[in-house]
């Protein structure tokens, strides 16, 4: 696993369950825009803790936006 995927995964599950945003995971991350659309769609492959939403939690804008969860 990759530091920025450590980071992403640490960064969501502290949310709250909140959903956010590939924007919001960067800045949060240190990371590039890019990257962090990568690493949503390799973290989004895991259907048992994350799933896809659409409200950023931290910005409040209407996009697609990935939110951990416990439990399946």
């Amino acid at each position: 696993m990759s530091a920025t995927e450590h980071a992403v995964r640490r960064v969501l599950k502290e949310a709250g369950g909140d959903a956010l945003c590939a924007a919001c995971l960067a800045l949060a991350c240190e990371a590039t825009l890019t990257a962090m659309r990568e690493r949503i769609e390799t973290l989004l492959l895991d259907h048992e803790h994350f799933r896809c939403g659409v409200i950023c939690g931290s910005c409040g804008r209407t996009v697609v936006t990935i939110v951990y969860r416990n439990s399946p």
